[in-house]
């Protein structure tokens, strides 16, 4: 009996630690929204669908929901081969317009239906955004990373395939 007992001391005490070192390095988790994140196989890449939007992505990048943050936005990661690449959407992400105090470069771009801007700061990183635009019902944003400018590539691919959903499902009725 004791021998059980130390085995399920253990056992949580690995929880509580595994559950504190994720919790350091994506600065919160939302467990429930993480794991509702639906990945769907097609040919070479996969889709992911969170509770907010479908991206294409390669097989290995995992999505990880944070939460919503101060001002109310989704907050999340890609884990990707290469590194994190963390994204906002929500009424208050940033635009990483030229006169924002990190970013000293900025370029434009048509993605099938979506105009994105990507900036650039003096330490070689890139952000993108995505203005509000067709069923988006606010804008949306890949911060500032190494690993955003090393996944540009399939990064942009995704945006390509993106669809939004309603972000908040409300009916209103009389």
């Amino acid at each position: 009996m004791k021998r059980i007992l130390k085995w399920i001391i253990l056992i949580i005490a690995f929880f509580i630690i595994a559950h504190f070192t994720i919790d350091i390095y994506f600065q919160g988790i939302n467990y429930k929204e993480t794991i509702k994140t639906k990945y769907h196989t097609e040919g070479n890449y996969q889709i992911i669908e969170t509770s907010h939007f479908k991206i294409m992505t390669p097989k290995n990048w995992i999505h990880v929901f944070q939460g919503y943050g101060e001002e109310a936005n989704a907050c999340g990661v890609f884990l990707t081969g290469k590194g994190k690449i963390e994204y906002d959407y929500g009424f208050f992400t940033d635009s990483f317009e030229v006169d924002s105090i990190f970013v000293f470069n900025q370029d434009s771009m048509t993605l099938n239906r979506f105009m994105i801007f990507i900036g650039e700061n003096e330490n070689n990183e890139i952000g993108i955004h995505i203005p509000r635009q067709h069923e988006m019902e606010f804008s949306f944003s890949f911060f500032m990373s190494k690993a955003c400018k090393e996944n540009f590539k399939e990064l942009t691919t995704g945006i390509k395939s993106l669809e939004f959903k309603k972000f908040y499902n409300i009916e209103w009725t009389e």
